[in-house]
């Protein structure tokens, strides 16, 4: 399950690369995960 899950986002990856449309990747694998993860994180105003 796990395995078809990465398989999916592999794909979902190599279009979004295709068409140049920014993302961010984080994996086990990932060094810096606070670096992507700001990103995400909601800005106060």
């Amino acid at each position: 399950m796990f395995s078809q899950f990465v398989g999916m986002l592999e794909l979902l990856r190599a279009k979004l690369d295709e068409k140049n449309i920014p993302f961010e990747y984080l994996t086990g694998q990932t060094k810096d995960r606070g670096a992507g993860y700001i990103i995400f994180k909601p800005t106060k105003r």
